[in-house]
């Protein structure tokens, strides 16, 4: 704007005063937008306080180091910090809480969950490792402790001489033979081959047909055969007992005969 005349410089000063005035106090960038642009600060810094707010829209990319002063930080790798608990997109996603034997990893791509050395994968639960290892099975409600396993009802031990299996009050060996309650005398009763022996009110041992039972009446004995074949010496006044040939016994066996009669081999 050209001068014209005198009379018109000190209106044109005044509006110049008024001008700079506004530029040197006014907030030039209070309600401003860039199109097309950048901002660019060499050496500077960027400052939000007095509850500010940053928003965006689109991507956000950062090179070096850098953190957010808070409760959160953003490490390398991608890496949430949220106080003691990590967030990570390592391997599927984890999200990592504490540290060291107390510490508790959730691994994404395994699907696993980790706490010091308990472990839940898949259904099963993993206490430890090695050969104490404990495994808890959700599926088949099994649980292994190094080499036993317990099952519904079933407890079988693993390894060693003669492997056993406890189930429903029977207890077998790998070996053969058994060791089970006995419900009928109120005790227990062994089992191996042929062989039983019973234990309770009544007790007995038994080899194929032949047994001794001992009873609150007395004590029966079932020999094969009807027969009792006594392998010890026995001291017998002559002729107290008739003899009987023909039996292919050692000579002064005793024996009974099917008729019941005492005899001894001859």
């Amino acid at each position: 704007m050209a001068l014209r005349d005198l009379n018109e410089a000190w209106g044109w000063i005044q509006r110049l005063v008024r001008r700079v005035s506004r530029l040197e106090s006014g907030a030039l960038l209070e309600n401003s937008s860039i199109t097309n642009g950048r901002m660019r600060f060499i050496g500077g810094l960027l400052r939000l306080d007095s509850g500010a707010r940053l928003e965006g829209v689109g991507t956000f990319e950062w090179s070096g180091a850098g953190s957010i002063a808070g409760n959160w930080e953003v490490l390398q790798g991608g890496v949430i910090k949220v106080g003691g608990v990590l967030i990570s997109p390592v391997g599927g996603g984890r999200i990592m809480v504490g540290e060291g034997p107390v510490g508790i990893i959730l691994d994404g791509g395994t699907g696993t969950l980790t706490m010091g050395n308990i472990r839940l994968e898949g259904g099963k639960i993993y206490v430890g490792a090695g050969a104490s290892q404990i495994v808890i099975d959700g599926a088949t409600g099994k649980i292994t402790a190094g080499n036993v396993t317990i099952e519904t009802n079933k407890i079988t031990v693993a390894g060693g001489s003669s492997p056993a299996t406890l189930q429903e009050g029977k207890m077998a060996f790998g070996t053969g033979g058994s060791v089970e309650a006995d419900t009928a005398i109120g005790g227990v009763r062994m089992v191996a081959g042929d062989a039983v022996v019973n234990a309770g009110t009544t007790a007995s041992v038994r080899k194929g047909n032949a047994s001794v039972i001992a009873g609150p009446l007395g004590i029966d004995i079932n020999a094969a055969a009807l027969r009792l074949l006594l392998n010890a010496p026995i001291n017998l006044t002559p002729g107290l007992i008739p003899t009987q040939t023909g039996t292919g016994l050692p000579v002064g066996t005793l024996l009974i005969t099917s008729t019941g009669a005492l005899r001894r081999a001859a």
